[in-house]
């Protein structure tokens, strides 16, 4: 299988268009984290049962003042579906 960290860069490229140096891994939590989905969703009738996340964390490397939505690429890539419209980066 793929590493966690090649994985979430390859989905923050898939999903948002972003490569390095534009952003930059900073890590990787260690442990993973899952969840059940709740029973009577959409999601436990579409045969769906629950998911194992493991969470990364990048930098916008970009600069300051540059706009994500002009760095971005939501289109959905390596024939992905798009799964955002919009994207803001926040003060850590």
């Amino acid at each position: 299988g793929e590493a966690p960290a090649a994985a979430a860069a390859r989905e923050v490229y898939e999903e948002m268009g972003l490569r390095e140096p534009a952003v930059r891994l900073v890590g990787t939590l260690p442990q993973r984290m899952r969840y059940d989905v709740p029973p009577g969703t959409w999601l436990q009738r579409q045969g769906f049962r629950g998911q194992e996340m493991v969470w990364s964390l990048f930098v916008w490397e970009a600069g300051e003042g540059a706009d994500p939505m002009r760095t971005c690429d939501l289109g959905g890539l390596n024939g992905e579906k798009p799964e955002f419209a919009r994207v803001r980066w926040l003060e850590w």
